[in-house]
């Protein structure tokens, strides 16, 4: 009989907790504790340096533990992923001095940071820009548009489609011509002020 209450049973493999039903709640926790242990850091922190140096902290050490291992993790649904998006954003209002309430959308903005919508994107860009493996040209069409195209494979269920041979196609489409065309080594700042200048993210493909 389906017990309700049975616990899920994980492995952390390269720093990422992995379970059967890959929906990688135990990895989100992971990361949920990593970044609390933050928070007073840098109330403590911007109390004694600039906006530029407290950012530059930020980078090294939230977005560090973020962007680990998040071309996998960071295509979990977003109900699992809120816990580690209200501790991102509760940070980056640290930062700005802003009160809790302060709208999230002008935060990141002000801030000049990404959401980890928009971390997840910017990974996800550069996995397929730097891996042939995962470019399947699409063949279904000769038309000069189809160029540049990818295959994007049918995933009828919502945890498939959460996956990077389905969201990785999707996002690669997507791309201008000229940064794909581009090396890995001269693509990844572009992917970046791509990504902020159209404000692109995973929840939105």
């Amino acid at each position: 009989m389906y017990c309700k209450n049975k616990k899920v049973e994980s492995v952390k493999y390269l720093g990422v907790f992995l379970d059967q039903y890959l929906n990688y709640e135990q990895h989100v926790e992971y990361v949920s504790g990593k970044l609390r242990k933050l928070i007073y850091k840098f109330l403590q922190l911007r109390q004694v340096v600039n906006r530029k140096t407290i950012k530059m902290v930020y980078h090294s050490l939230t977005e560090s533990v973020l962007t680990y291992g998040l071309v996998v993790w960071g295509l979990a649904s977003r109900k699992t992923l809120k816990t580690v998006e209200v501790i991102q954003r509760a940070i980056v209002k640290i930062i700005l001095f802003k009160n809790r309430r302060y709208p999230t959308k002008v935060q990141f903005q002000e801030a000049c940071l990404f959401s980890l919508q928009q971390l997840a994107a910017q990974v996800v860009a550069r996995f397929m820009i730097k891996y042939e493996n995962y470019k399947l040209q699409d063949t279904s069409s000769h038309h000069t548009r189809a160029i540049n195209k990818l295959m994007v494979p049918r995933m009828h269920y919502t945890k498939t489609q959460k996956h990077i041979l389905y969201i990785g196609p999707k996002l690669y489409n997507k791309m201008p011509a000229l940064l794909k065309n581009k090396p890995y080594s001269k693509s990844k700042v572009k992917i970046k002020s791509w990504i902020f200048d159209n404000n692109i993210s995973i929840n939105k493909l």
